[in-house]
């Protein structure tokens, strides 16, 4: 029993945002306010006109694997990156859970480091370790306001393990391979940090 809770566990704190294959489900956790239309750029006849983001256009990443709704493509670039750069994180945080709180403030702060920890101190006190990275599937991107996102991810977790004390493999009993997650960010300074994360009613992708 405790072995596959360490599967639920992991899913937990790695799953939950729909993309653009499972973009549409309702959420059971934290919703976020809605998304603030962009602003018209006005513009004098001396200036260059700004560009502009419809909220009705989906704009994509160079990778593919991300879109924005109402977002401009550089931003959808900083989010992809920003939640790679969690997942790879949270990654070696579990892979040793004594040290998961040096992991870097400016990436993940707030609610969502809580809880981090808390899965690390899960792991620490059972012995387990991760081994693996989830990979993004797709993701949407949208805006919360001037200064935070969401991300909606499509997460595979086919690669990645859990070991217990022996370091033989802990069952995934019914998780899927393929969950969803979703992440708030943050603007902190010139670049962006999670700070909490939801989860949909269905988080399978």
């Amino acid at each position: 029993m405790r072995r596959t809770l360490a599967w639920t566990l992991l899913a937990a704190l790695t799953t939950s945002g729909g993309l653009t294959a499972c973009s549409g489900d309702g959420e059971a956790g934290r919703t976020g306010a809605a998304p603030s239309p962009s602003a018209s750029p006005s513009a004098s006849p001396s200036d260059s006109p700004s560009p502009t983001t419809d909220a009705s256009t989906p704009t994509a990443s160079a990778s593919g694997k991300a879109r924005g709704k109402g977002v401009p493509p550089p931003i959808v670039a900083e989010a992809e990156q920003v939640t790679e750069d969690l997942l790879s994180a949270v990654e070696r945080a579990l892979a040793t859970p004594a040290a998961a709180d040096q992991i870097d403030e400016d990436l993940i702060a707030g609610a969502a480091r809580e809880a981090l920890l808390a899965q690390a101190a899960e792991y620490a006190d059972n012995d387990w370790r991760v081994t693996g990275t989830p990979r993004v599937v797709s993701m949407v991107v949208r805006r919360l306001g001037s200064d935070r996102l969401r991300v909606r991810a499509c997460l595979d977790q086919s690669d990645v393990t859990v070991t217990g004390a022996s370091g033989d493999e802990l069952p995934r009993g019914s998780a899927s391979t393929r969950t969803r997650t979703i992440y708030t960010l943050q603007r902190a300074g010139d670049r962006w940090q999670v700070v909490d994360q939801t989860f949909p009613r269905n988080p399978d992708c």
